[in-house]
């Protein structure tokens, strides 16, 4: 498995882009929900850490294309990761 994360495609960068992201979300999540039992504040629902999830796209695309040298797959997070902001604003944050 830790050869398949040394490729160089943009396959490989869609598909860390789309897992990264709901592994993220429920992270930040249970995160927040903890935080807010332990200080009794409110808690904010799923709808408001779509986009903060994305950034663990970021972070991804950043080691891809500065430390890895890793061009197609950088570029395959920063396509998809365009994509799903694109679709968050459509279709996620329309009241």
């Amino acid at each position: 498995m830790h050869d398949t994360l040394k490729r160089d495609s943009y396959g490989l960068g869609t598909l860390m882009a789309l897992v990264a992201p709901p592994i993220a979300l429920l992270l930040f999540y249970y995160l927040l929900l903890w935080v807010s039992k332990l200080m009794n504040l409110p808690c904010y629902g799923m709808r408001d850490l779509y986009l903060l999830a994305l950034s663990a796209n970021v972070l991804l695309m950043r080691y891809y294309l500065v430390s890895a040298k890793m061009i197609r797959t950088g570029k395959g997070i920063l396509v998809t990761t365009f994509v799903l902001v694109a679709i968050f604003f459509i279709f996620i944050s329309q009241p």
